[in-house]
């Protein structure tokens, strides 16, 4: 999800010419986001209501040129992981639905999730170019979201992943 949409708002603002699909499940963030758009007149933001996996499902192959992620819910209690975004098999969709030259871009504050999606993407070859890094303030999506910045303030690492497709 989006959560309160100030990525995909200041995105939209930053390059009218490139379309965004947001995808939230919350309806006051869903909420929020419309009455920016209408407020502003933006027209490059779709935002769909439906689980992130539905709307990767109705998407078609190779027709996004990027996917972000920004800070997932982790779920760190064991009884909770399953519920974790971030598996193989949702990565490998998300990676088909990219145009050649494409990216998808995640970042976390877990390192525990952060080294479950290393083992999920390294478990077979199926992504052409991938790049595992701990962030630090040099970095353009450094402090990007509420929950890195929460983060942050309390001097954790945050993580990024970048799959490329070429």
């Amino acid at each position: 999800g989006f959560g309160n949409g100030d990525y995909l708002i200041n995105s939209a603002k930053e390059n009218p010419n490139f379309l965004y699909i947001g995808s939230e499940v919350y309806i006051n963030g869903i909420a929020k986001v419309l009455k920016y758009i209408s407020k502003n007149n933006l027209n490059n933001i779709r935002l769909c209501g439906i689980n992130f996996l539905y709307l990767l499902k109705s998407l078609k192959t190779k027709s996004i040129d990027e996917i972000y992620v920004i800070n997932p819910d982790p779920w760190p209690k064991k009884r909770h992981s399953k519920r974790r975004l971030l598996n193989y098999n949702n990565l490998f969709s998300m990676n088909k639905l990219l145009k050649k030259e494409g990216k998808i871009f995640i970042s976390t504050d877990s390192k525990n999730y952060f080294d479950e999606i290393k083992l999920a993407i390294n478990k077979k070859n199926h992504f052409d170019k991938v790049i595992f890094a701990r962030m630090n303030d040099s970095d353009s999506m450094y402090g990007i979201s509420n929950y890195q910045r929460k983060a942050i303030s309390k001097n954790k690492d945050i993580y990024k992943i970048e799959i490329f497709r070429n």
